[in-house]
C-alpha cells in the first residue's frame, strides 16, 4: 500500500488563508501580492487590480452563477493552470453559497429550498456545495478566501457587544472555515509606532488581526503568526512580510 509520510511543515505557498473585512480595506489588494495567483472572482470590484483572472465560458471575468463557479473548478485541473498559478483567491467566497443555493432549487423547481420539506432542501444544498468545495481545496494551490465583514451582537447573562465575523452564511462556514489553516480580519485601526524622538505616536493603519476573540472572528491554527500586523502599502513586501514569520517558526525562532 502507497504511504505518503508528510513533514508536518506549513508553508505560505500552500497557505489555506481566509480574510475578511469591510469593502475597500484592501482585502483583494493585498491577496494579489502572492506570487503566480489568479483569481475566480464573484463580483466586479477588481478594475484597479493588475492580475489574472480565470474567464468564465462566456470569456468574463466574473462568475456569475453556480454552473460558471463548477466550469472554473474544473478548469484548475487542467496542467496549463498547475503550471502557470500557485495560489487561487476565491473574491469572494461569500456568494458562492447563494449561487449553490439557487441552482438547485431551479433544478428542483422550487421558489425556497424549504419547499422540499423541513431540513431536505437546505441538506441537499449543503451536499452539493460541500462536493465543489472539498474538490476545490484537494487542487495542488493556495487557497485566499475573500469575504466581506458584517457586525453581528452578541448577548449574554449579563453583556451584549458587537463583534465582527464573515459575511458567509452560516451554512457554508461550517463547511468553509475548519479546513482552513488561518482566518484573519482586516481593517482600519491605530497603530503605534516609535518616532525618531523615541515617543510613541498613533497612526491610522490598515490591520490584520491573526488571533480573533470575543470581538473579531479570526485565529492562526498553525501559530506561525502573530495577534497582529500592520499591512504595508506595497502588497508584494507584504507577502514577504509573512512568509518570513513561517520561515522563522520552522528555523526554530520565537516569533
Amino acid at each position: 500500500m502507497p504511504i505518503l509520510t508528510t513533514t508536518g511543515e506549513a508553508s505560505i505557498e500552500n497557505i489555506r488563508l481566509f480574510l475578511h473585512g469591510i469593502e475597500k480595506v484592501g482585502k483583494s489588494w493585498l491577496a494579489n501580492g502572492w506570487p503566480n495567483a489568479l483569481f475566480l472572482a464573484t463580483e466586479q470590484r477588481h478594475q484597479h487590480l493588475i492580475g489574472a483572472h480565470i474567464l468564465s465560458p462566456k470569456e468574463q471575468p466574473i462568475l456569475k452563477n453556480w454552473e460558471e463557479v463548477l466550469w472554473a473548478t474544473e478548469e484548475l485541473k487542467r496542467s496549463s493552470y498547475k503550471a502557470k498559478y500557485k495560489t487561487i483567491i476565491v473574491d469572494t467566497i461569500d456568494n458562492t453559497y447563494p449561487f449553490c443555493t439557487h441552482a438547485i432549487c431551479k433544478k428542483r423547481g422550487w421558489d425556497h429550498q424549504l419547499d422540499a420539506g423541513y431540513g431536505k432542501g437546505t441538506d441537499m444544498v449543503d451536499a452539493e456545495y460541500r462536493k465543489w468545495f472539498l474538490n476545490l481545496i484537494t487542487l495542488p494551490y493556495g487557497f485566499i478566501f475573500i469575504s466581506h465583514t458584517k457586525s453581528i451582537v452578541v448577548e449574554g447573562i449579563d453583556y451584549k457587544r458587537t463583534k465582527f465575523v464573515s459575511g458567509l452564511a452560516d451554512r457554508a462556514k461550517k463547511i468553509v472555515l475548519p479546513p482552513m489553516s488561518v482566518v484573519a480580519h482586516m481593517y482600519m485601526g491605530q497603530w503605534l509606532t516609535k518616532g525618531e524622538d523615541g515617543k510613541l505616536k498613533s497612526n491610522e493603519r490598515r490591520i490584520i488581526n491573526f488571533k480573533g476573540g470575543d470581538i473579531i472572528e479570526a485565529g492562526d491554527g498553525e501559530g506561525y503568526l502573530p495577534d497582529k500586523l500592520p499591512v504595508l502599502k506595497d502588497s508584494k513586501k507584504m507577502y514577504e512580510v509573512l512568509k518570513g514569520y513561517y520561515s522563522k517558526k520552522r528555523n526554530g525562532e520565537n516569533k
